[in-house]
């Protein structure tokens, strides 16, 4: 073969391979593109039908997805379709509204945990091994910014969605401070592990429900004070039986105080706060109004099955962590004069909300996403939602950088107090860590065990 004519079928052959390849490229973003505007479409009918303001709180619905389908339409890669459909489900403003991204086959965990304290973000745990650890992620450290994006109350949720579910990845660029220190920038690495292929949005919160509610020891913890009538018991989620609240009441009804630590607790199913509120009331009472699109329907508590009722002093404990069920119970108890709340502000997260499983695509392409939409309102008996405000204790009692960093818990010691209690914040803070069982930082402060 002479050199001109080889080189002209390989310059030609070079063209139908870039050309090749370029359609190969090109038919994964149209992919994208057409499952995007599918996904639009289900996301704007879900809302509409199921969305519990019939105004949408002043969106114009229309408009919103109709903008949201022509970005979508001019996206270049998958990741931004994800991005747009995230955007637009957060323009309501809502925290029980948001877009869920297909589950993707992984689990993430960045090795350390974040919450808000007052105003400000503080790291409050960080995983023994982890990354985080090993580059300098300290306990009360500010966390400043992440990927360039400066972190506050205002926008915690959202960013911890982001990083969490919308789009989750396997390295941070966090700019932290520690006390008044110069601020430094760490890259972390995310701790992977795989999971199954497939899982429908359906499946994975039926898994998540499941573990939360058949497991007593990630539920409820409780340790006894005989000689002074306290029991100590953190409650760590509301997705939990009637059969868990009422064992927990078992071990709790016949104290002279009761130190309940919400601290954390994210809330979860209405039928257990309705029974977890039951056992403090000797009548059953109102919770909250559920508001829906429709119509109003006054929430009450009710007796537990055991009837096991706590009627000694109540002390409850909370702070930015506290959402949803957390939140409404302890208004009650300060709307129904109860007890005593400390702590600090909540997370001003209580809606109600229905969790959808859809799907998009066809038999060559087929995902499963979906979406959480708001379904009611909550108004507390006075009349006021907590969406966006949160419960603000009776006592406001938060710890410092220096606390967290040395495992101490002013909050829990003045619940303490109030509770007919004598604990210092160094025994307090070894009651419960935010993950794990508690390590008693000195064995003559430590806490009795269960």
């Amino acid at each position: 073969m002479n050199q001109p004519r080889r080189v002209g079928i390989l310059l030609a052959l070079s063209l139908v391979l870039s050309a090749s390849r370029a359609r190969a490229l090109s038919d994964p973003v149209k992919d994208a593109r057409n499952l995007g505007v599918s996904m639009v479409r289900d996301l704007k009918v879900a809302v509409k039908t199921r969305y519990f303001d019939p105004q949408f709180r002043g969106l114009d619905v229309d408009a919103l997805f109709a903008g949201a389908e022509a970005r979508v339409r001019e996206a270049s890669t998958e990741a931004q379709v994800g991005v747009i459909l995230a955007q637009t489900m957060g323009e309501f403003r809502d925290s029980h509204t948001y877009f869920i991204p297909p589950i993707r086959p992984f689990d993430i965990d960045y090795g350390f945990e974040i919450r808000i304290v007052g105003d400000v973000p503080l790291v409050i745990e960080v995983d023994k091994g982890s990354d985080a650890e090993g580059k300098g992620v300290r306990l009360g450290d500010r966390l400043l910014s992440v990927d360039g994006t400066a972190v506050s109350r205002e926008n915690f949720m959202a960013v911890s969605y982001a990083l969490n579910v919308a789009l989750p990845r396997r390295q941070l660029e966090l700019r932290v401070q520690t006390d008044d220190d110069p601020a430094r920038s760490i890259t972390v690495e995310a701790s992977i592990e795989q999971r199954r292929k497939r899982i429908d949005i359906t499946e994975w919160f039926d898994e998540v429900t499941d573990r939360m509610r058949r497991r007593p020891e990630v539920a409820w913890r409780y340790w006894t004070y005989e000689k002074e009538g306290v029991v100590v018991a953190r409650l760590q989620t509301f997705m939990v039986t009637d059969e868990l609240v009422n064992d927990l009441m078992s071990k709790v009804h016949k104290a002279r105080a009761l130190v309940l630590d919400l601290r954390g607790n994210p809330g979860g199913s209405i039928e257990a706060l309705q029974t977890a509120a039951g056992a403090f009331f000797e009548q059953e009472i109102e919770l909250a109004s559920r508001k829906e699109r429709k119509s109003t329907k006054v929430l009450r508590s009710r007796r537990p099955a055991s009837r096991r009722l706590f009627s000694g002093a109540l002390v409850v404990l909370v702070d930015s962590g506290s959402a949803s069920s957390a939140e409404i119970l302890a208004r009650v108890v300060q709307l129904e004069k109860r007890g005593q709340v400390v702590g600090d502000r909540t997370a001003g997260a209580v809606m109600l909300a229905e969790r959808l499983s859809l799907t998009a695509g066809n038999e060559i392409r087929f995902i499963l996403y979906g979406a959480s939409i708001t379904v009611a309102d909550l108004l507390m008996k006075d009349g006021r939602s907590l969406e966006g405000d949160g419960v603000t204790p009776d006592e406001v009692v938060r710890p410092t950088a220096s606390d967290i960093r040395e495992g101490r818990d002013p909050a829990m010691a003045r619940a303490a107090k109030l509770a007919g209690l004598d604990l210092s914040p160094e025994a307090a803070g070894s009651h419960f860590r935010p993950r794990g069982e508690p390590e008693p930082k000195k064995k003559a402060d430590a806490p009795p065990r269960p």
